[in-house]
């Protein structure tokens, strides 16, 4: 079959990838790994726990499914009426799963052998969807266990907390599980209604990452890809979110044996993606390291007055439609914590960013990218969160390089904000 393939080299990583669109519109992407022993791909749909509501181009009002019902699809996927997904991965020696999130749905295998039938397998499964009533509901219980585990779990409430605090109307603040209540509004017609919608070639994406030859694998994808009408755009409701945040501080208690805490900063600058989005992921990033990575004079302090342990960290997430820093771990006193945090923000806003540390952070942030490429699952998990996003791996590269200090003084500026810092604390009972 004829087939329009698109192979760009990078020549700093010595890594290409191969990019098509197949006649159904499923964009799929290939990441050859000549040598490696393990093979992995991705199947994923543009479609997470934030969008609960939507509707078809061809339809006049908007429709409101029930929190949770991405992930409560996904767990549903796996039950088929001759038996369950994994045992027929495991026949062929592979491992398969899947996870869901904002906003995407993935479904993924790993294995070193037998690649062909696994893939069929895997693109097979996702495109054949099988409910029953008697198996939602049973299902219900399953993750109704499940979403009360999360609820116990003081890393993941703080956290959460954190979004609760920074947006008002985005549902990103939406736990991806939903509750208890919401799941029970579930039923099978529900989620064939959510299948049908987002589960179509041109809302998903296919990537695929090993020893493989290009052309081969694209042509076995191209086979295994039913054929479906052409897919009615879908547009998304997320609320009309203001820049600011809804609290500044919010606290809980659970059992733990000494504080844990977030701090976060909401991104006011959203709404684009593609090489601007890649540029200011890596910008913040490097910008949250100079602040309070491990080789910060914040973070030594802080050690130091054992206001911290090696539990703290920071990580910025960065999405077309929202975007957010966190920091944290645990600490005896958080609120000393953002007090020497206010201390460093005001020291910098007076006296500027270092041009030596910008410098040493930059590479040391574009070797760790470099580093990524030695693993099988970070590639495909890394390129597959670009995929609809307008971006593809590479593009960190020419991030990384093209950055200069400037960027990040103007990043500081208009991220690092007190109306947009929230303080979440997980407190002993």
């Amino acid at each position: 079959m004829n087939m329009d393939i698109n192979i760009q080299k990078n020549q700093l990583l010595q890594e290409e990838i191969a990019t098509t669109v197949l006649s159904s519109g499923l964009p799929c992407y290939i990441i050859p790994k000549k040598g490696f022993v393990e093979k992995q791909v991705i199947f994923a749909t543009n479609y997470g726990s934030m969008d609960s509501k939507f509707k078809k181009n061809s339809e006049s009002d908007f429709i409101e499914v029930p929190d949770g019902i991405a992930h409560f699809l996904e767990h549903k996927m796996f039950e088929k009426s001759d038996g369950n997904v994994f045992d027929a991965f495991s026949k062929v020696g592979a491992s398969v799963n899947a996870y869901t999130n904002a906003n995407t749905t993935a479904y993924y295998f790993t294995s070193s052998r037998d690649f062909d039938k696994n893939l069929a397998l895997l693109l097979d499964f996702v495109q054949a969807p099988y409910f029953t009533e008697e198996s939602v509901e049973k299902e219900k219980g399953i993750i109704g266990q499940e979403i009360k585990m999360y609820d116990d779990n003081a890393d993941w409430r703080v956290y959460f907390n954190v979004l609760m605090s920074m947006y008002k109307e985005h549902p990103v603040n939406k736990n991806i599980a939903g509750s208890v209540e919401s799941i029970q509004k579930i039923n099978k017609d529900l989620l064939y209604t959510c299948y049908e919608t987002f589960y179509h070639p041109k809302n998903m994406a296919v990537v695929c990452v090993g020893d493989l030859d290009i052309k081969n694998t694209f042509s076995q994808i191209e086979q295994h890809i039913k054929k479906y009408p052409d897919k009615q755009l879908v547009e998304r409701s997320y609320g009309k979110e203001p820049a600011t945040i809804q609290k500044e501080y919010i606290e809980e208690k659970l059992s733990v044996s000494q504080p844990i805490f977030q701090i976060g900063f909401k991104d006011a600058q959203v709404g684009f993606g593609g090489k601007a989005l890649c540029k200011k992921d890596a910008v913040t990033k490097i910008l949250l390291q100079m602040l309070v990575g491990p080789s910060s004079s914040l973070y030594q302090q802080l050690y130091e007055q054992g206001l911290i342990d090696d539990s703290f960290g920071a990580e910025y997430a960065g999405e077309v439609t929202f975007g957010h820093g966190m920091m944290g771990g645990n600490s005896k006193d958080p609120q000393k914590v953002r007090e020497l945090l206010e201390k460093e923000i005001y020291k910098v806003r007076t006296k500027g960013l270092s041009w030596e540390d910008f410098e040493r952070i930059r590479k040391k942030q574009l070797g760790r990218f470099i580093r990524t490429f030695n693993s099988i699952d970070a590639i495909a998990n890394g390129q597959i969160s670009l995929c609809f996003k307008d971006m593809q791996v590479f593009d960190y590269v020419d991030a990384y390089i093209q950055i200069t200090i400037s960027d990040l003084e103007e990043r500081f500026r208009s991220f690092i904000c007190e109306n947009q810092k929230v303080l979440s604390v997980i407190l002993p009972n």
